[in-house]
């Protein structure tokens, strides 16, 4: 199936280099006032009801912040979370999301402008030509698949598609590209996404299905849920009522997301409900064109 991406006054969005993105994050935060720490690792020593104490390892001698506020905002299996009691219900997800960026395509293979995915038994590719003639290649595994190595099931994709084909993609090698990011498994509920002292935002408060590729939009909408509900508390009060706003405007904003993404990680998993539905948005392109609306959030 086909269908435009959808587009508003702003565009329909951008792609960015995590490393050249996280760096972004860094500088407007220590422009803001944050007082940064790098290379650091951190370490909850003590949570209260009064606040959190931090021990922080890096480049310098060791030492410990104290904060009336912790925000986990550590990613999947949050150690933040674990600390406070919020960690996830399960640990016993079945799939593994992994993104590379490798060599761009070649004439004919992936054209830019455009998100090409691609559905097998097992798990999923998505494919985007970036603007520096590399391709952004992220993929989800799940149990069922016949490969659980990455790089395999890469190939065993490729090798299933023409314009992945032509785009190389069905002989990568580990020389083509630099780093291989993963995460897993999936997915993750925490118990909570606000407790005694503690707000989770990001990865940190729940992931379901990386499918529409919203993983940083929702980290950022959390972030920006969090930052409006502590704008209309005392600089520095943390009360079960002000983590009760958090946690109802997180349900309104980005658990409503996650319930989408939960039944559409359902439907991903049974082949016998996908190959049908394509053939029919193949016929009815305006229906293609609302769940692509639908996938992407807009």
């Amino acid at each position: 199936m086909t269908a435009p991406l959808p587009a508003g006054d702003a565009g329909f969005g951008l792609l960015v280099p995590r490393d050249r993105f996280d760096q972004l994050l860094v500088d407007r935060a220590a422009e803001a006032g944050v007082h940064v720490f790098q290379p650091v690792s951190a370490r909850v020593v003590e949570l209260t009801p009064h606040g959190a104490r931090v021990a922080l390892r890096g480049s310098a001698a060791a030492s410990h912040a104290r904060c009336r506020l912790l925000v986990g905002a550590d990613g999947l299996r949050s150690a933040i979370a674990d600390a406070s009691g919020l960690g996830c219900r399960r640990t016993n997800g079945a799939k593994f999301g992994f993104a590379i960026d490798v060599d761009g395509p070649a004439r004919g293979g992936v054209a830019p402008g455009t998100i090409e995915m691609f559905v097998v038994r097992g798990g999923y590719l998505g494919v985007v030509a970036r603007s520096d003639r590399r391709m952004h290649v992220a993929g989800l595994i799940s149990r069922a698949a016949a490969v659980g190595n990455p790089l395999d099931f890469v190939e065993s994709v490729a090798r299933r598609f023409d314009v992945l084909r032509l785009s190389g993609l069905h002989r990568i090698r580990r020389a083509s590209f630099k780093r291989l990011l993963g995460a897993g498994p999936i997915p993750c509920r925490p118990r909570g996404v606000a407790g005694v002292r503690v707000a989770l935002v990001g990865d940190a408060a729940g992931y379901v299905e990386p499918f529409s590729g919203e993983g940083i939009s929702c980290a950022l909408e959390s972030a920006e849920v969090l930052a409006d509900t502590l704008a209309r508390a005392t600089p520095g009060d943390w009360t079960p009522a002000i983590a009760r706003v958090y946690r109802n405007q997180w349900a309104r904003r980005i658990g409503r997301r996650q319930h989408l993404d939960r039944l559409l990680a359902r439907a991903l998993e049974r082949p016998g409900l996908t190959g049908p539905l394509a053939s029919v948005t193949g016929r009815y392109p305006a229906l293609a064109a609302w769940l692509v609306r639908m996938a992407v959030r807009q």
